[in-house]
């Protein structure tokens, strides 16, 4: 007796109609579904970093008056954390950029990497955040152009761009009928905006708004249009681009101090260490940058690599140890680096420096094949034509501002954090975050301090 065979299932082909049919359709809604979630999350978090209309924040938050000038990182922080922690604390930023980029311990060079200054070029910009989205929603953020502080009338003076104005504006012209012609004019006319002027009041000031580099002693020889040409690079970009196609002569890497420094010919040791402490992390990284890659496309046997530099040191602000430990990695990576010196004139058409050592009171002429420039930094000119910049830092500008309590020294309702502050402290993105805490506690004691003066008085 024998058992019955198994009947086997034949094999179905998966690439059949049949079977593809329900592939498809199974893919297809798989595909419908993200699309659907991924649009709804999306537009959740488009939702959520719009900004909340100025009348809201007025009705909910009726306490004090904070006025933040500048969304950069110091900015935006400082706002989250004063709205945080006072929740009727009125918090106003003020920024000109609409979009700002954060390259943070970067150095200047940035060789062999995706520069900042060349972006994408399909039109995306991916490198920039919009100030609308970096600035918390319980802050009311402006976009305008800071002109002065009034300081006795306790306002910041704003020139603002405001929105285009079209005739769809008002209710009565959006009811009364227009003919074709009127509506194809409009639409293919370019709107018309005008500047005004706008005042702010506060009751606390928070300078915020940064620096800016400048020529500083160099503009009697080069202006700002002969910048990153004619053998004079600045941005990283221009840097990386002149580095790529220089295959013979001198490299001169210089690191320009500010005028101040320069007008003052007795060069004191705090006059050369207040110069160091402005972008030390900057000039350092760019030097090594530079000289790995000189070093990868092996480029030091045709270019030599000349870095100068004010200090008496690779940097004044950094302890002796540290100062050692980065001469010698200079030294035996063939770095020539010299001190206490520099540009006291350029010929940008002979491509000829003239350098001067303020030790041994010589001069020295280098013909240059790329010039590299780290330039100083002063402060916006508002800050010294609204009278907040010290005697001390006048050419420059910086806030003058207790280095404590970060307070200005005359008057005690205004404050300064990150670059704008005049500060003996290396400007870096590290320094800024470390002040907010600072700024945000001595603001609210302020205010408090205003409310309890203001009660005792009443009673």
């Amino acid at each position: 007796m024998y058992l019955p065979k198994h009947s086997h299932k034949p094999k179905e082909n998966p690439f059949a109609v049949q079977k593809s049919r329900r592939f498809i359709a199974a893919s297809g809604a798989i595909a419908f579904f993200t699309v659907v979630m991924s649009s709804y999350f999306a537009l959740e978090k488009v939702r959520e970093r719009r900004r909340r209309p100025d009348g809201v924040l007025g009705h909910h938050r009726r306490g004090k008056r904070v006025v933040i000038i500048g969304a950069g990182t110091a900015g935006c922080a400082l706002a989250s954390s004063l709205t945080t922690a006072s929740p009727d604390l009125h918090v106003t930023v003020i920024e000109r950029n609409p979009k700002h980029v954060f390259h943070a311990a970067v150095p200047l060079a940035h060789v062999g990497h995706r520069s900042y200054d060349l972006n994408t070029t399909g039109g995306v910009d991916f490198l920039r955040s919009p100030a609308t989205w970096n600035v918390t929603r319980e802050a009311v953020l402006v976009l305008g152009e800071v002109v002065r502080v009034d300081t006795a009338q306790n306002e910041v003076v704003v020139r603002e761009e405001p929105q285009p104005h079209t005739t769809a504006s008002s209710p009565t012209q959006e009811s009364s009928p227009r003919s074709l012609w009127a509506a194809t004019a409009q639409f293919f006319s370019k709107p018309r905006t005008a500047e005004c002027e706008r005042r702010y009041p506060y009751d606390a000031l928070v300078l915020a708004c940064g620096a800016e580099r400048v020529l500083g002693p160099l503009e009697r020889f080069i202006t700002t249009a002969q910048v990153d040409r004619h053998r004079i690079a600045v941005n990283p970009g221009i840097t990386r681009d002149c580095l790529v196609h220089t295959y013979k002569g001198t490299i001169l890497h210089v690191k320009v101090p500010p005028t101040s420094f320069v007008c003052d010919k007795s060069s004191t040791p705090q006059a050369v260490r207040y110069a160091a402490r402005q972008h030390d992390g900057t000039f350092i990284g760019t030097v090594n940058t530079i000289w790995r890659y000189l070093y990868y496309f092996n480029k030091h046997k045709f270019c030599q690599y000349l870095v100068v530099s004010a200090d008496r040191q690779p940097s004044d602000a950094f302890p002796a140890t540290l100062n050692e430990r980065i001469l010698s990695f200079w030294h035996s990576r063939g770095v020539n680096f010299t001190p206490c010196t520099y540009i006291t004139h350029i010929d940008p058409y002979r491509s000829v420096a003239t350098l001067y050592n303020y030790s041994t009171k010589e001069k020295q002429v280098v013909p240059y094949q790329l010039l590299l420039l780290d330039l100083p930094l002063a402060a916006p000119s508002f800050i010294r034509e609204s009278g907040l910049s010290g005697s001390v830092n006048v050419t420059e500008g910086f806030v003058d501002v207790e280095p404590h309590t970060l307070q200005h020294r005359k008057y005690k309702n205004i404050f300064a954090i990150g670059d704008c502050a005049g500060l003996p402290t290396v400007k870096s993105y590290g320094a800024a975050l470390a002040q907010v805490p600072v700024v945000s506690h001595n603001v609210r004691v302020h205010l408090t301090r205003d409310v309890n003066e203001a009660t005792d008085s009443e009673a």
